[in-house]
Protein backbone atom coordinates (compact mmCIF):
# COMPACT_ATOMS: atom_id res chain seq x y z
CA UNK A 1 0.00 0.00 0.00
CA UNK A 2 2.80 2.21 0.64
CA UNK A 3 4.65 1.32 -2.88
CA UNK A 4 2.38 3.94 -4.38
CA UNK A 5 1.36 1.08 -6.75
CA UNK A 6 -1.96 0.89 -5.53
CA UNK A 7 -4.81 1.56 -8.56
CA UNK A 8 -7.18 4.82 -8.50
CA UNK A 9 -9.98 2.79 -7.78
CA UNK A 10 -10.08 0.32 -4.61
CA UNK A 11 -12.41 -1.56 -2.45
CA UNK A 12 -11.77 -2.82 1.16
CA UNK A 13 -14.33 -3.85 4.20
CA UNK A 14 -16.10 -1.65 5.74
CA UNK A 15 -14.92 -1.24 9.28
CA UNK A 16 -11.49 -0.77 8.07
CA UNK A 17 -12.77 2.68 6.85
CA UNK A 18 -10.91 4.58 9.50
CA UNK A 19 -7.63 3.00 9.29
CA UNK A 20 -7.47 3.80 5.24
CA UNK A 21 -8.21 7.04 5.88
CA UNK A 22 -6.16 8.29 8.86
CA UNK A 23 -3.50 6.40 7.09
CA UNK A 24 -4.03 8.84 4.23
CA UNK A 25 -4.46 5.49 1.72
CA UNK A 26 -8.00 6.87 0.75
CA UNK A 27 -9.10 9.91 0.33
CA UNK A 28 -12.67 11.88 -0.01
CA UNK A 29 -15.28 11.31 -2.40
CA UNK A 30 -18.23 13.48 -1.14
CA UNK A 31 -18.31 15.36 -4.48
CA UNK A 32 -18.17 12.51 -6.74
CA UNK A 33 -21.29 10.78 -5.29
CA UNK A 34 -24.28 12.05 -6.58
CA UNK A 35 -28.30 11.12 -4.49
CA UNK A 36 -26.51 10.39 -1.29
CA UNK A 37 -30.05 11.26 0.50
CA UNK A 38 -30.89 7.54 -1.23
CA UNK A 39 -28.05 5.69 0.69
CA UNK A 40 -28.46 3.92 3.78
CA UNK A 41 -27.44 5.69 6.40
CA UNK A 42 -25.39 2.52 7.72
CA UNK A 43 -23.90 2.52 4.51
CA UNK A 44 -23.18 6.22 4.87
CA UNK A 45 -21.81 5.58 8.48
CA UNK A 46 -19.41 2.74 8.12
CA UNK A 47 -17.75 5.30 5.02
CA UNK A 48 -17.42 8.22 6.87
CA UNK A 49 -14.45 9.40 8.89
CA UNK A 50 -14.27 12.97 10.66
CA UNK A 51 -17.28 14.32 8.78
CA UNK A 52 -15.87 13.28 5.29
CA UNK A 53 -17.65 10.23 3.22
CA UNK A 54 -14.31 7.95 2.11
CA UNK A 55 -15.99 5.15 1.06
CA UNK A 56 -19.58 3.94 -0.94
CA UNK A 57 -20.71 0.23 0.14
CA UNK A 58 -22.27 -1.19 -2.72
CA UNK A 59 -23.99 -3.57 -0.87
CA UNK A 60 -25.62 -4.23 2.67
CA UNK A 61 -25.57 -7.78 4.72
CA UNK A 62 -27.10 -8.82 7.82
CA UNK A 63 -27.71 -11.57 9.86
CA UNK A 64 -31.01 -13.87 10.83
CA UNK A 65 -31.87 -16.46 13.02
CA UNK A 66 -32.39 -19.45 10.73
CA UNK A 67 -34.99 -22.22 11.74
CA UNK A 68 -35.95 -25.35 10.94
CA UNK A 69 -40.06 -25.22 10.34
CA UNK A 70 -40.38 -29.45 10.32
CA UNK A 71 -38.44 -29.86 14.00
CA UNK A 72 -40.44 -26.62 15.48
CA UNK A 73 -43.47 -28.25 14.85
CA UNK A 74 -41.91 -31.70 16.47
CA UNK A 75 -40.96 -30.27 19.41
CA UNK A 76 -44.56 -28.33 20.13
CA UNK A 77 -43.63 -25.01 18.93
CA UNK A 78 -46.58 -23.24 17.40
CA UNK A 79 -46.35 -20.70 13.95
CA UNK A 80 -47.79 -18.07 16.75
CA UNK A 81 -44.64 -18.57 18.73
CA UNK A 82 -42.12 -17.78 15.80
CA UNK A 83 -40.48 -14.44 16.30
CA UNK A 84 -41.45 -11.84 13.71
CA UNK A 85 -39.88 -8.60 13.13
CA UNK A 86 -43.13 -7.10 14.44
CA UNK A 87 -43.06 -9.50 17.91
CA UNK A 88 -39.32 -10.49 18.12
CA UNK A 89 -38.53 -12.94 21.12
CA UNK A 90 -36.75 -11.51 24.49
CA UNK A 91 -33.31 -12.85 25.49
CA UNK A 92 -35.50 -14.52 27.93
CA UNK A 93 -37.66 -16.33 25.62
CA UNK A 94 -35.51 -17.41 23.17
CA UNK A 95 -33.50 -19.43 26.36
CA UNK A 96 -37.33 -21.04 26.68
CA UNK A 97 -37.34 -21.86 23.13
CA UNK A 98 -33.71 -23.11 23.47
CA UNK A 99 -34.59 -25.20 26.09
CA UNK A 100 -37.20 -26.83 24.19
CA UNK A 101 -35.55 -28.02 21.78
CA UNK A 102 -32.77 -29.18 23.73
CA UNK A 103 -35.13 -31.43 25.17
CA UNK A 104 -37.04 -32.66 22.78
CA UNK A 105 -33.77 -33.68 20.25
CA UNK A 106 -31.17 -33.62 22.77
CA UNK A 107 -28.87 -31.68 20.96
CA UNK A 108 -27.38 -28.16 21.01
CA UNK A 109 -30.92 -25.90 19.69
CA UNK A 110 -28.97 -23.23 17.68
CA UNK A 111 -25.47 -22.91 16.18
CA UNK A 112 -24.37 -19.45 16.91
CA UNK A 113 -20.83 -20.32 14.82
CA UNK A 114 -18.89 -19.99 18.45
CA UNK A 115 -15.99 -21.30 16.73
CA UNK A 116 -15.61 -18.85 14.34
CA UNK A 117 -12.95 -16.46 15.98
CA UNK A 118 -12.73 -13.72 13.17
CA UNK A 119 -14.52 -10.28 12.42
CA UNK A 120 -17.53 -12.37 12.18
CA UNK A 121 -18.11 -12.40 16.15
CA UNK A 122 -17.98 -9.19 16.64
CA UNK A 123 -20.39 -8.33 13.16
CA UNK A 124 -22.67 -11.30 14.75
CA UNK A 125 -22.83 -10.59 18.32
CA UNK A 126 -22.30 -6.92 18.70
CA UNK A 127 -26.14 -6.52 17.94
CA UNK A 128 -26.81 -8.25 21.77
CA UNK A 129 -24.81 -5.73 23.19
CA UNK A 130 -26.54 -2.86 21.57
CA UNK A 131 -30.15 -4.40 22.17
CA UNK A 132 -29.01 -4.14 25.99
CA UNK A 133 -27.96 -0.51 25.25
CA UNK A 134 -24.48 -1.30 25.75
CA UNK A 135 -21.45 -0.15 23.68
CA UNK A 136 -18.00 -1.03 22.86
CA UNK A 137 -16.39 2.49 23.12
CA UNK A 138 -17.76 6.03 23.91
CA UNK A 139 -19.32 7.40 20.88
CA UNK A 140 -15.88 9.52 19.80
CA UNK A 141 -13.71 5.90 20.23
CA UNK A 142 -12.08 7.45 22.71
CA UNK A 143 -12.59 5.09 25.71
CA UNK A 144 -13.42 1.40 26.51
CA UNK A 145 -13.39 1.11 30.23
CA UNK A 146 -16.95 2.23 31.47
CA UNK A 147 -18.43 1.05 28.18
CA UNK A 148 -17.28 -2.11 27.47
CA UNK A 149 -17.39 -3.50 30.54
CA UNK A 150 -20.67 -1.92 31.64
CA UNK A 151 -23.58 -3.71 33.29
CA UNK A 152 -25.48 -3.34 29.70
CA UNK A 153 -22.32 -4.76 27.65
CA UNK A 154 -21.72 -7.17 29.97
CA UNK A 155 -25.42 -8.76 30.30
CA UNK A 156 -24.82 -9.53 26.33
CA UNK A 157 -21.94 -12.01 27.10
CA UNK A 158 -23.86 -12.96 30.17
CA UNK A 159 -26.34 -14.61 27.58
CA UNK A 160 -22.98 -16.03 25.87
CA UNK A 161 -21.89 -18.04 28.60
CA UNK A 162 -25.27 -18.95 29.63
CA UNK A 163 -26.78 -20.65 26.10
CA UNK A 164 -23.31 -22.27 26.29
CA UNK A 165 -23.04 -23.24 29.62
CA UNK A 166 -26.92 -24.86 29.44
CA UNK A 167 -25.82 -26.65 26.95
CA UNK A 168 -28.53 -24.33 23.62
CA UNK A 169 -25.48 -23.70 22.05
CA UNK A 170 -21.83 -25.03 21.20
CA UNK A 171 -18.81 -24.13 20.76
CA UNK A 172 -18.04 -26.95 18.60
CA UNK A 173 -20.91 -26.84 16.23
CA UNK A 174 -21.18 -30.10 13.52
CA UNK A 175 -20.62 -29.20 10.20
CA UNK A 176 -23.44 -28.43 8.05
CA UNK A 177 -25.62 -29.16 11.67
CA UNK A 178 -28.45 -27.43 10.58
CA UNK A 179 -28.78 -27.98 6.92
CA UNK A 180 -28.45 -31.63 7.91
CA UNK A 181 -31.52 -31.61 10.73
CA UNK A 182 -28.74 -31.90 13.54
CA UNK A 183 -29.72 -28.01 14.96
CA UNK A 184 -33.07 -26.62 14.75
CA UNK A 185 -31.51 -22.93 14.48
CA UNK A 186 -28.04 -21.37 12.89
CA UNK A 187 -27.65 -17.87 13.32
CA UNK A 188 -25.82 -16.76 10.24
CA UNK A 189 -26.44 -14.48 7.33
CA UNK A 190 -27.75 -13.27 4.51
CA UNK A 191 -25.58 -15.67 2.45
CA UNK A 192 -27.20 -18.47 3.42
CA UNK A 193 -30.43 -18.25 1.57
CA UNK A 194 -28.24 -18.98 -1.61
CA UNK A 195 -27.02 -22.32 -0.03
CA UNK A 196 -30.21 -23.39 1.36
CA UNK A 197 -32.40 -22.54 -1.86
CA UNK A 198 -29.59 -24.39 -3.78
CA UNK A 199 -28.28 -26.70 -2.16
CA UNK A 200 -31.10 -28.11 0.44
CA UNK A 201 -34.29 -27.98 -1.24
CA UNK A 202 -36.08 -30.56 0.80
CA UNK A 203 -35.48 -28.87 3.93
CA UNK A 204 -38.55 -26.59 5.17
CA UNK A 205 -36.50 -23.39 6.70
CA UNK A 206 -37.36 -19.81 7.28
CA UNK A 207 -35.69 -16.63 9.05
CA UNK A 208 -36.49 -14.76 12.20
CA UNK A 209 -34.55 -11.35 13.66
CA UNK A 210 -32.59 -11.20 16.87
CA UNK A 211 -34.00 -11.55 19.77
CA UNK A 212 -33.88 -8.66 21.95
CA UNK A 213 -32.41 -7.76 25.47
CA UNK A 214 -35.72 -7.68 28.30
CA UNK A 215 -34.51 -4.69 29.51
CA UNK A 216 -34.90 -2.61 26.69
CA UNK A 217 -36.60 -4.50 24.07
CA UNK A 218 -34.54 -2.54 21.69
CA UNK A 219 -34.20 -4.04 18.05
CA UNK A 220 -31.16 -3.99 16.34
CA UNK A 221 -29.04 -6.43 13.53
CA UNK A 222 -25.63 -5.83 11.69
CA UNK A 223 -24.82 -4.08 8.96
CA UNK A 224 -21.65 -3.66 6.49
CA UNK A 225 -20.12 -4.39 3.37
CA UNK A 226 -17.15 -3.92 1.31
CA UNK A 227 -16.79 -0.85 -0.29
CA UNK A 228 -15.52 1.35 -3.32
CA UNK A 229 -12.64 4.22 -2.63
CA UNK A 230 -10.31 6.48 -4.24
CA UNK A 231 -6.39 6.03 -3.26
CA UNK A 232 -5.20 8.65 -2.26
CA UNK A 233 -2.44 8.45 -5.27
CA UNK A 234 -5.38 8.57 -8.00
CA UNK A 235 -3.74 9.74 -10.83
CA UNK A 236 -7.11 10.95 -12.91
CA UNK A 237 -9.20 11.78 -9.66
CA UNK A 238 -12.22 12.99 -11.98
CA UNK A 239 -12.59 9.65 -13.66
CA UNK A 240 -12.11 7.97 -10.99
CA UNK A 241 -15.17 9.82 -9.40
CA UNK A 242 -17.26 8.81 -12.03
CA UNK A 243 -16.54 5.30 -11.60
CA UNK A 244 -17.24 4.95 -8.09
CA UNK A 245 -20.91 6.87 -8.62
CA UNK A 246 -21.23 4.74 -11.53
CA UNK A 247 -21.06 1.66 -9.47
CA UNK A 248 -23.01 3.34 -6.88
CA UNK A 249 -25.61 4.27 -9.24
CA UNK A 250 -29.26 2.69 -8.97
CA UNK A 251 -29.14 0.28 -12.14
CA UNK A 252 -25.74 -1.11 -11.54
CA UNK A 253 -26.26 -1.96 -8.22
CA UNK A 254 -29.87 -3.39 -9.18
CA UNK A 255 -28.08 -5.64 -11.62
CA UNK A 256 -25.25 -6.42 -9.17
CA UNK A 257 -27.21 -7.44 -6.18
CA UNK A 258 -29.95 -9.34 -7.47
CA UNK A 259 -27.07 -11.86 -9.34
CA UNK A 260 -24.87 -11.90 -6.34
CA UNK A 261 -28.09 -12.13 -3.74
CA UNK A 262 -27.45 -9.62 -1.34
CA UNK A 263 -28.94 -6.57 0.20
CA UNK A 264 -29.42 -3.18 -1.72
CA UNK A 265 -27.33 -0.08 -0.28
CA UNK A 266 -29.78 2.05 -1.37
CA UNK A 267 -33.62 2.78 -0.62
CA UNK A 268 -34.77 3.06 -4.54
CA UNK A 269 -33.00 -0.20 -5.40
CA UNK A 270 -34.24 -1.91 -2.45
CA UNK A 271 -38.50 -0.83 -3.59
CA UNK A 272 -37.00 -2.34 -7.15
CA UNK A 273 -35.94 -5.44 -5.37
CA UNK A 274 -38.90 -6.48 -3.37
CA UNK A 275 -40.66 -7.81 -5.62
CA UNK A 276 -38.42 -9.81 -7.66
CA UNK A 277 -36.76 -11.89 -4.36
CA UNK A 278 -38.13 -14.32 -2.07
CA UNK A 279 -39.72 -14.18 1.39
CA UNK A 280 -36.57 -14.56 3.17
CA UNK A 281 -34.68 -11.75 1.25
CA UNK A 282 -37.83 -9.66 1.91
CA UNK A 283 -37.68 -10.64 5.51
CA UNK A 284 -33.35 -9.35 5.52
CA UNK A 285 -34.11 -6.24 3.27
CA UNK A 286 -36.89 -4.96 5.83
CA UNK A 287 -34.54 -5.72 9.29
CA UNK A 288 -31.51 -3.81 7.13
CA UNK A 289 -33.45 -0.71 7.05
CA UNK A 290 -35.46 -0.70 9.88
CA UNK A 291 -32.85 -2.22 12.77
CA UNK A 292 -29.52 -1.54 11.51
CA UNK A 293 -27.02 -0.87 13.28
CA UNK A 294 -22.85 0.02 11.56
CA UNK A 295 -20.39 -1.02 13.15
CA UNK A 296 -17.97 1.45 14.90
CA UNK A 297 -15.64 3.63 12.93
CA UNK A 298 -12.02 3.18 14.87
CA UNK A 299 -8.96 3.68 13.36
CA UNK A 300 -7.46 0.49 14.94
CA UNK A 301 -10.87 -1.33 14.46
CA UNK A 302 -8.46 -4.34 13.92
CA UNK A 303 -7.32 -4.72 17.00
CA UNK A 304 -10.55 -4.07 18.90
CA UNK A 305 -12.47 -6.94 16.79
CA UNK A 306 -9.76 -9.46 17.23
CA UNK A 307 -10.21 -8.54 21.02
CA UNK A 308 -13.75 -8.41 21.07
CA UNK A 309 -13.62 -12.12 19.20
CA UNK A 310 -11.68 -13.26 22.42
CA UNK A 311 -14.04 -11.97 24.68
CA UNK A 312 -16.72 -13.98 23.15
CA UNK A 313 -13.97 -16.75 23.10
CA UNK A 314 -13.12 -16.16 26.77
CA UNK A 315 -17.18 -16.20 28.12
CA UNK A 316 -17.90 -18.99 26.52
CA UNK A 317 -15.05 -20.85 28.98
CA UNK A 318 -17.57 -21.47 31.61
CA UNK A 319 -15.48 -23.19 33.61
CA UNK A 320 -12.49 -21.71 33.20
CA UNK A 321 -13.82 -17.91 33.41
CA UNK A 322 -17.06 -18.38 35.25
CA UNK A 323 -16.86 -14.82 36.39
CA UNK A 324 -18.60 -12.61 33.20
CA UNK A 325 -17.88 -9.20 34.84
CA UNK A 326 -14.20 -10.13 35.71
CA UNK A 327 -13.70 -11.03 31.81
CA UNK A 328 -15.25 -7.87 30.75
CA UNK A 329 -13.50 -5.80 33.14
CA UNK A 330 -9.99 -7.13 31.85
CA UNK A 331 -11.04 -7.07 28.35
CA UNK A 332 -12.03 -3.03 28.54
CA UNK A 333 -8.62 -1.94 29.18
CA UNK A 334 -7.16 -4.32 26.44
CA UNK A 335 -9.46 -2.25 23.82
CA UNK A 336 -8.53 0.87 25.39
CA UNK A 337 -4.89 0.74 24.71
CA UNK A 338 -6.01 0.69 21.14
CA UNK A 339 -8.14 3.66 21.01
CA UNK A 340 -6.97 6.68 20.22
CA UNK A 341 -6.23 9.43 22.67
Amino acid sequence: MNSGSLPDVLTLDGPNTAAYAHSKIIQPIDKYITNKSDILPTIIKQGTYKGKLYAAGYSESSIGFYYNKKMFREAGIKDSEVATLKHPWTWTQFESICKRLKNHFHEPAINMNLNDHSEMALYSFAPFVWSAGGSITNPAGTKAVGYFNSKQTTSAFQLIQDMVKNGYTTISPKDKGFETGKYAMMMTGTWEVQTLQNQYKHLQWGVMPYPVSPATHKEVSPTGSWQYAMSSAAKNKKAAGALINFLMSKKCMYRSDMANTVLPARKSVSKMMIPKVNAQMKFFIKQNQTTGHARPVLVNYPQVTRTFADTVQNVTLYKKNPNVQKVMNEQAKVIQKYLQK
